[in-house]
């Protein structure tokens, strides 16, 4: 099990998160989902201020996109909250649940194909399982969600 923080940064002048969708999704999670409003000053001021050497910004935000996709994925959701609004999963290729470790592997490729200039997303077109350079790499597909298990 994985306790998971979403943060969620656009707020209205209330203060509170304005994405009634995203709540909705967040409570199907269940139990094992915490979600932390922070607000965009506090945001602006982590955020803005330029203590850290150039790139620092770039190495921590591609840290906390593997850990937010590979916790999500590897999750009873199987699924980050897009795919889970979309009705799709991630798999293996004999269609179970993915472990940390091969959902960390499948993650840390998709910087290669962000790097590729999209190339590696762009061959899920071409391949027969409609896999992106990433899944090929880790073995794993995204699929839709069977109907049994779509609440």
């Amino acid at each position: 099990m994985h306790n998971i923080v979403l943060v969620c940064t656009a707020h209205t002048e209330t203060g509170k998160c304005n994405s009634d969708e995203l709540h909705k999704i967040i409570e199907s999670l269940g139990p094992d989902v915490i979600f932390e409003e922070l607000s965009s000053d506090l945001f602006d001021k982590f955020y803005k201020t330029n203590q850290f050497p150039e790139g620092t910004y770039w190495i921590l935000a591609m840290c906390i996109q593997v850990l937010y996709f590979t916790l999500m994925e590897s999750s009873k959701t199987q699924a980050t909250v897009g795919k889970m609004a979309m009705g799709i999963i991630v798999t293996d290729t004999n269609g179970a649940k993915l472990d940390f470790a091969k959902a960390f592997v499948r993650n840390l490729c998709r910087l290669l194909s962000n790097l590729t200039l999209l190339i590696g997303y762009i061959i899920a077109a071409f391949t027969e399982k409609h896999q992106a350079l990433h899944d090929i790499i880790a073995g794993t597909l995204v699929v839709k969600k069977p109907a049994a298990v779509q609440a």
